[in-house]
Formats: C-alpha cells, sequence, structure tokens
C-alpha cells in the first residue's frame, strides 16, 4: 500500500513568515506530490509564478507540487524536497533583502497550547472566509467538542487512545455516523493545523477509526402515492398544491421552485425556463427549458397570475430562501402518511418515474438540470440538441 505522508520535512522563513514543506500521496497522479504551506504573500515569495485564487485571502493556504517524475517512496520525496529548499530559499532572501513591508515584522512562532485556544485561533481565521451559515455550523462543532473536552486540554495530552474514547463516547450517546464525522472533522482540522505550526509532530487523529455512514434510503413515491399527495396538498393551501405540483410533476430543485415567476411560465408553448438572475443561481449555471404536462398546464391555467412569484406571491423578498414551509411540508406529508418523505424525494420521484416510462436519460438529465446523464456519454449528449418547445414525452414521465 502506498505511504500516505510525511510530516513537515522542511520550513522556509519569509518576512511575511515560514513556508512549510511536507509529502503527500496523491492516488490521481499515483505519486507523491509536494504540498507547500503558509500565507499568500509567503507563498508568492518562494513561488513568484503563483497566481493565488484569492490574493486577499488570509490564514494559511495550501499549494501542490507535483513532480515532472513519478515519485513512490517517502524517502524519495524526500530526497526531492531537500533538493528544491536551496533554490527556494535563495528566492526568499532575495525577495526579503529587496523589500520590506512598512510597519510589519515576521510573526512569532504559535503560542498556544491548549485545545481551546487553537479552536479560537482556526474559528478566527474561518469566519471571513466562509458563508454565514457555515461559520455556524462549524462553530456548533467546535462548541460539541468543547462539551466533551475541556478548553484547557493541554494540545500535547490529546493522545490517540483519548480520541478513540472519545470516538466511542460518541457512539454510545446514539449519535449518528454522519455526525460522529462532522465532529471528527473539526477535531482533525484543528490538530493539523497544530502541526502545520510545529505545536505538535504529528496528528494524534490520524489513526482514529470513526463509525461508517449507511447510505440513506431516500424514499421514492409510485404514482398513486404522488398523486395522493398532490391531493393532500390541494386541501391545504394554494402554495403547497403549486410547490408538490411542480416539484413531483417537473423535478425542480428547492431554489428553483422558490423563485419561478410566472414570466417564466409559456402556456402556448407548454414549457417553464428555469433562469438565473441577480438574487438566484441554478447549481448547473445555466438556464433550461422543462416542458409541462397536461396536468400542470390544467392546474397552472387555473392559478395563473399576470406577474409575481408562481409560490407564495406576497413574499416579495428575493433570494433561495424566499419562503420557509417547514412547518406546512411536515403538516402535509404527514397527512399524507409518509412522515419521512423530503422535498429533494419529489425530484428523484419524477426522474424515477420518467426513467421507468422509457424517457430517454439524455432527455430526462436535460429536464433535471445536470451536466450529463449517468451512464451516457458526453460526447454522445453534446451532439443531440433537444428543442426547446413542448416535448410529449413529459406526457409519459407524468404518467409513470
Amino acid at each position: 500500500m502506498a505511504p500516505r505522508s510525511t510530516r513537515t520535512v522542511a520550513r522556509i522563513e519569509t518576512i511575511h513568515g515560514f513556508v512549510g514543506l511536507r509529502g503527500l500521496w496523491a492516488a490521481k497522479q499515483g505519486s507523491m506530490v509536494i504540498i507547500l504551506t503558509g500565507t499568500v504573500p509567503a507563498l508568492r515569495i518562494v513561488l513568484p509564478t503563483w497566481r493565488p485564487r484569492s490574493p486577499g485571502k488570509t490564514g494559511l493556504v495550501r499549494v501542490q507540487i507535483t513532480p515532472e517524475k513519478r515519485i513512490s517512496t517517502i524517502d524519495g520525496i524526500n530526497k526531492h524536497i531537500e533538493s528544491l529548499v536551496p533554490d527556494l530559499r535563495a528566492r526568499a532572501v532575495a525577495a526579503s533583502n529587496a523589500f520590506t513591508v512598512s510597519g510589519s515584522s515576521p510573526p512569532a512562532p504559535a503560542s498556544y497550547t491548549t485545545l481551546g485556544e487553537v479552536i479560537d485561533l482556526v474559528q478566527r481565521e474561518i469566519t471571513p472566509t466562509v458563508r454565514s451559515i457555515s461559520a455556524r455550523t462549524y462553530h456548533r462543532q467546535y462548541e460539541s467538542i468543547l462539551r466533551r473536552l475541556p478548553a484547557d486540554t493541554p494540545l500535547r495530552d490529546l493522545t490517540r487512545a483519548r480520541l478513540q474514547e472519545l470516538i466511542s463516547t460518541l457512539v454510545s450517546e446514539h449519535l449518528s455516523p454522519s455526525t460522529i464525522k462532522n465532529l471528527s472533522i473539526g477535531l482533525n482540522r484543528v490538530l493539523t493545523r497544530a502541526v502545520e505550526d510545529g505545536v505538535l509532530e504529528r496528528s494524534p487523529f490520524a489513526r482514529v477509526k470513526t463509525p461508517k455512514s449507511r447510505p440513506s434510503q431516500r424514499l421514492v413515491l409510485t404514482k398513486p402515492q404522488r398523486d395522493h399527495l398532490i391531493q393532500v396538498a390541494a386541501r391545504d393551501s394554494r402554495d403547497m398544491f403549486l410547490l408538490l405540483s411542480v416539484a413531483l410533476l417537473c423535478g425542480l430543485r428547492r431554489g428553483e421552485l422558490l423563485n419561478l415567476t410566472w414570466q417564466d411560465v409559456d402556456l402556448k408553448a407548454k414549457v417553464l425556463h428555469v433562469r438565473n438572475t441577480p438574487t438566484f443561481k441554478t447549481k448547473s449555471g445555466y438556464d433550461r427549458t422543462v416542458p409541462l404536462c397536461s396536468q400542470l398546464l390544467t392546474i397552472f391555467s387555473k392559478y395563473r397570475r399576470p406577474s409575481g412569484y408562481v409560490i407564495k406571491p406576497l413574499h416579495t423578498r428575493p433570494g433561495p430562501n424566499r419562503w420557509c414551509f417547514q412547518r406546512s411540508w411536515d403538516r402535509v406529508v404527514a397527512a399524507a402518511g409518509f412522515p419521512t418523505f423530503l422535498l429533494h424525494g419529489c425530484r428523484h420521484t419524477f426522474s424515477t418515474l420518467a426513467a421507468r416510462s422509457g424517457v430517454s436519460p439524455v432527455k430526462l438529465s436535460a429536464w433535471l438540470g445536470h451536466a450529463s446523464a449517468k451512464g451516457v456519454s458526453k460526447t454522445t449528449a453534446g451532439y443531440i440538441h433537444l428543442s426547446d418547445s413542448y416535448d410529449h414525452d413529459i406526457e409519459v414521465a407524468a404518467a409513470g
């Protein structure tokens, strides 16, 4: 079995901080590669031709270098790194002598020693670079970790045995494997940071075993179940009826459903258009056209309005999360007898019934907004051009 990684084997000091070099096994390349870790200014000193994707990003950045010759051993990558270090260090020295940064000085070595301190450091660096909802998720992860491991725990006391005991405790608390995996990722992130800063020699989490998560069994409705759910939604409210009808008969995503307007519905051409707007972007990034079955045409004709949103028109705030319908959803699916059914299950139901009815995978891929259908050649799909007009196969898909 190929080696996975090495410890940091070289550190190059620059006026903007250190750059660490280590080896990592890359399965796709089938070779050991070099990982450089440092701040953006420090990496730009030792790699003048490198152009970062986010020049203003704070915190540590990783850059991968693939040697021209395939290297399959740790000793080989270590020797390769040793041969690169003199040249990289010379660049750093030359750059340091060439200019200085006003008011700045080389950062002091990491002074933290406890788990709470490194978690605070990682959170401060992550928060400005991610979405607010992701930042809250990370914060909850670290809060959960600190409830089980005190913040004043010395990092050097976190042994593999102690971390394995923590995982066993999480399992005994009946947490799901996916929850344990997320907590493990958060804990491994802070321990890896401690290794990069030289506080730890290696991460004690490297060989900790976590429970494997089982693939979730998504509920897919049959045609009678689908029609029953639509009838229950019709008795509940106009908006839930339209939401479920479009989701089950067109397979749109949540954001596409909530941002669908009456200008996007063309009853004469029997199609609806899923478009990008300044406040909403589709997952694929492309606009697409989806044909309408006769059942959905009848529904749209009954509820047609001159303009505005199709679903929840009084909520005029734009964006992918215009309406939080979770309570209404839970009420409807419980009344229909499918309490575990999710909104994304409507999309799976639509595609499953369409595929069973013989709809072409290429057409189905285009209707769903996928880049290409699994099992269909991308080249073949690229040579098949679908019309933006009404397609009778949508009746076959709706019939199940």
